[in-house]
């Protein structure tokens, strides 16, 4: 009986354990989609520490742009959004030229066509300024 009792607990101990391995090996990252009206695509820019196992059509493979930066310039980059007052976390913009969907560690953010030019510059003024990663700074240009 208590042989028993002692494998349940120590498998529901190693799953436990397993479970949440799997959720801190999935690396953090910031995506920026253009969802607006544009007559040449623009594609959808991944941002990470490390290179993203993502699962894309072969379609898709084409149109998307995959960032991998050192960590202070991700942490930089995710400071300046947090800071940011340009995002609209609560409604989906009307679809104008300039509008793009923000994933930024699994929170979803908005950028309206006037404040995503403006965010951008911002953004790219901001990690010049703190001496950022330059692959990360010309990826968002």
């Amino acid at each position: 009986m208590y042989i028993k009792t002692a494998v349940i607990l120590l498998s529901t101990l190693l799953s436990f354990i397993n479970c949440n391995n799997e959720n801190m090996d999935k690396p953090k990252y910031i995506l920026f989609e253009h969802i607006g009206t544009e007559e040449k695509p623009i594609p959808p820019r991944y941002i990470s520490t490390k290179r993203l196992d993502i699962s894309l059509s072969k379609k898709e493979i084409w149109f998307q742009s995959m960032i991998v930066t050192d960590e202070r310039s991700y942490i930089t980059l995710k400071k300046f959004m947090d800071e940011s007052k340009l995002f609209d976390p609560k409604i989906q913009p009307h679809m104008e030229y300039g509008t793009f969907k923000v994933i930024k560690e699994g929170k979803l953010l908005y950028l309206n066509g006037v404040n995503s030019r403006k965010f951008f510059k911002e953004a790219i003024d901001y990690l010049t300024l703190k001496k950022c990663d330059i692959n990360l700074i010309k990826g968002l240009n």
